[in-house]
């Protein structure tokens, strides 16, 4: 064996004598022990880490969802006025529409008012050239008997 071996054994049975066959039998089961308390202390630490990620977690979504609110609120927002602006260009178009109905409804009444005029025009010269056809026929009645 080289020195260091030697040397490392040398100093384990010196410990092992100094603390005896009790002080050798608690280091051995103090190794489970030991390591069940650092794996115990790791669990721990990890939950810890893991409640922090959550807490940053929830509050980066806390954050995203405040945006996402803001955003959709300033898009509602926004569609709310588009939707009145093309609400009042409708109503607009609409006032125009009636006037224009209104006014050839207007025009229509005056076109036939105008129409039935006319027709009582047209009726009255037609029974006065009757009643002038007539009358010169009977004056040309008159004439043929009086030769």
């Amino acid at each position: 064996m080289n020195p260091e071996a030697v040397a490392a054994l040398s100093a384990v049975t010196k410990m092992i004598e100094t603390l005896g066959p009790g002080g050798f039998v608690t280091v051995i089961f103090a190794g489970p022990v030991i390591t069940t308390v650092v794996v115990m202390l790791l669990a721990i630490a990890n939950s810890n880490r893991q409640q922090r990620l959550l807490e940053i977690y929830r509050e980066d979504t806390g954050k995203l969802f405040e945006q996402y609110r803001e955003n959709t609120s300033a898009l509602v927002e926004k569609n709310r006025e588009r939707t009145d602006m093309i609400l009042e260009r409708y109503q607009e178009a609409q006032s125009k529409f009636m006037g224009f109905y209104n006014e050839q409804s207007a025009l229509v009444k005056s076109v036939h008012q105008l129409a039935e005029g006319f027709r009582d025009i047209v009726v009255a010269n037609t029974r006065s050239m009757e009643r002038l056809a007539a009358d010169v026929e009977h004056v040309l009645d008159l004439k043929r008997h009086r030769e």
